[in-house]
């Protein structure tokens, strides 16, 4: 993803498309986004614009007085944004010469930001900007609020656009950047760290021109940092041997964006869930994830499909308690599941048979096998001739 990416919502950002990339109507983004006005009414239009991305706050001022624009509680994540500097802008187009006081905070700030004052271009979109907002050093997710204040509209409509709120550091965290300084005369850094509005205007605009290739080569980094050679033959970081990995291929470490593409290395298909009386067995995102992984690091739906450990382990994914599973082999060609009632996903109609079991284990058998399942009374399983392993008779000839 970028380096510099909008921390706003798109409802917020008031773009045409929502966070899913779904295009959305102006009463929608209205009914949706969470600014709010004093002394004005605001309306989503899309016949102001400056980028067909986004659409537009028209502003009515109720009186001559001043006009706030207020966006509270939006959630700042501290893991990332760590020790960074916060600043938030957006344009502004009048036929009146506006002063525009933007600011964030947070609650609790006392005293409070000033906020910077701009002046706008009449009958043109002009950008305006906050303070700037040192991030506290620590990964701990806040809330900020965001406030405009326009004075001397002179109580004519005008309109706002293209809501960000952004890290103003996070530029350097394109590598690409980082490596371009090992290159470019430091003379160019030290200028280019003087200038204001924006701050790192050359910086920023190489990040903006590669930061695709250097997502592409962070990726390629973290896909495998080291060599076999260069890997340590200790065990000092037996502790957390993840850096070790690679996020592409590794069953554990693995990036779950790439997570559909290794599957294709398991020999067969990812199954998302087991399906349960018309519905889905596995309802929280824990016991989903860890369904999915145990797809990936055993193969039993792939190319360990077949085997007795695959049958078994693939039954014990819905079963409680003790997990018991026995395998009866009925021809050459079929064979049954025994499991305990008490363990077993219940069927509606109450039969002894589970279809959760079946569905589970159809991907793990064994092509052309017949498979039936039977939950028992626990304890009241018996030896049956030819179940491994109970009652499985040796290859003696006997007598």
């Amino acid at each position: 993803m970028p380096s510099t990416f909008n921390i706003l919502s798109a409802e917020n950002e008031l773009t045409v498309a929502n966070d899913n990339s779904v295009r959305q109507s102006t009463t929608a983004v209205q009914s949706a986004t969470g600014w709010g006005a004093t002394n004005a009414t605001l309306t989503v239009v899309d016949d102001e614009i400056h980028s067909i991305n986004h659409y537009t706050f028209k502003v009515s001022p109720l009186t001559t007085a001043t006009v706030t624009l207020s966006l509270n509680d939006v959630s700042v994540d501290g893991a990332i944004n760590q020790d960074g500097i916060l600043v938030f802008h957006a344009l502004v187009k009048s036929s009146n010469d506006l002063s525009i006081t933007s600011k964030i905070y947070q609650s609790a700030d006392n005293p409070q930001p000033a906020g910077s004052i701009t002046n706008n271009n009449i009958d043109s979109f002009t950008t305006c900007r906050s303070n700037y907002y040192n991030f506290p050093d620590d990964d701990t997710t806040r809330d900020f609020n965001i406030e405009m204040k326009i004075d001397s509209h002179q109580g004519d409509p005008f309109y706002i656009t293209q809501f960000f709120l952004v890290n103003d550091n996070h530029f350097y965290k394109n590598p690409l950047v980082r490596l371009a300084r090992q290159y470019i005369p430091d003379i160019y850094w030290t200028i280019d760290s003087q200038q204001t509005n924006p701050s790192f205007p050359m910086f920023k605009l190489l990040d903006a021109a590669t930061w695709a290739a250097g997502d592409t080569s962070q990726l390629y980094s973290n896909f495998f940092d080291f060599e076999n050679g260069e890997l340590d033959a200790g065990n000092e970081f037996d502790v957390d041997p993840s850096w070790q990995e690679s996020t592409l291929t590794s069953a554990i470490y693995h990036d779950p964006a790439f997570r559909s593409w290794l599957f294709q290395f398991t020999g067969g298909s990812f199954k998302k869930n087991a399906a349960f009386n018309g519905g889905d067995f596995f309802t929280t995102a824990q016991s989903i994830e860890d369904y999915t992984l145990w797809q990936i690091q055993n193969c039993y739906y792939g190319y360990n499909a077949g085997t007795l450990d695959a049958i078994k382990e693939s039954v014990k994914q819905v079963l409680t308690g003790t997990k018991f599973v026995q395998v009866n082999y009925l021809s050459n060609w079929e064979f049954q599941i025994i499991t305990y009632d008490t363990e077993t996903p219940a069927d509606l109609d109450g039969s002894d048979s589970s279809p959760c079991v079946l569905n589970a284990i159809a991907p793990a058998k064994a092509m052309g096998f017949q498979v039936s399942h039977l939950a028992i009374v626990a304890g009241s399983n018996t030896l049956v001739l030819n179940s491994s392993p109970y009652g499985q008779l040796d290859d003696d000839v006997l007598g």
